[in-house]
């Protein structure tokens, strides 16, 4: 397949990719001027090995992605810092307009990479949904980077999100651009959350301000 002369007018490739696929993504001599735009890898058994960071550094070492835009690795993949700043630094994916590292086991030091790196210039959207261990910290650092010029859709899902993102998400540049915000599962509560103790409400967590302002300024783009 990787051989085939079809490549040539390849656009989308959907694969269920381990380590030993990818190596030979990289070693196989494909057509020249790839069309490749979009790939996906996704894990579907544990009979395969996980990509890891050498997988996705393997990929980024690929001189075929010249065209490609958009990048989603499935988080099964556990990817991590080391994959990501291999994606970020290649020499190869300078086309990319999307990135979704999704539960990728990636932590404040990926995030803090990708809030410096130049990519980020060029990335349309960008999901870091369910990497847990990013601190508010970092995704506060991810939010003030210069380099946040081109977002139109940014999931942060079940991330530690809390009132002061919400307000610096909103004094962002890139805020006037965005057409899909995706926060839900974080620390920003739309509505009171209630306190039960024994089937009994006894209280509640009252709902964030910050909240209604991004309902304000994002209607139903956002997700809360």
């Amino acid at each position: 397949l990787l051989a085939s002369p079809a490549l040539e007018r390849l656009v989308r490739l959907h694969v269920c990719g381990d380590l030993v696929a990818f190596a030979a993504f990289r070693s196989t001599p494909l057509p020249s001027s790839p069309r490749l735009m979009h790939l996906s890898i996704t894990w579907r058994n544990f009979v395969q090995r996980p990509l890891g960071p050498r997988g996705a550094a393997i990929l980024a070492a690929s001189p075929h992605l010249g065209a490609l835009e958009s990048l989603a690795i499935d988080g099964a993949h556990a990817i991590g810092d080391a994959g990501l700043i291999a994606l970020l630094e290649s020499p190869h994916l300078r086309a990319l307009k999307s990135l979704d590292v999704d539960a990728n086991g990636i932590t404040s030091t990926g995030v803090s990479a990708l809030a410096s790196s130049a990519l980020m210039g060029r990335l349309e959207s960008l999901s870091l949904r369910r990497n847990e261990a990013v601190t508010h910290d970092a995704l506060l650092t991810l939010l003030a980077s210069p380099h946040l010029t081109s977002l139109r859709h940014l999931d942060l899902s079940e991330l530690d999100v809390r009132a002061d993102g919400a307000r610096a998400i909103l004094a962002s540049p890139f805020a006037t651009k965005l057409e899909r915000l995706d926060l839900s599962g974080c620390r920003i509560h739309e509505h009171a959350v209630p306190w039960i103790d024994q089937g009994v409400e006894i209280g509640a967590t009252p709902a964030d301000p910050e909240a209604a302002q991004l309902r304000a300024r994002f209607g139903a783009n956002v997700v809360l």
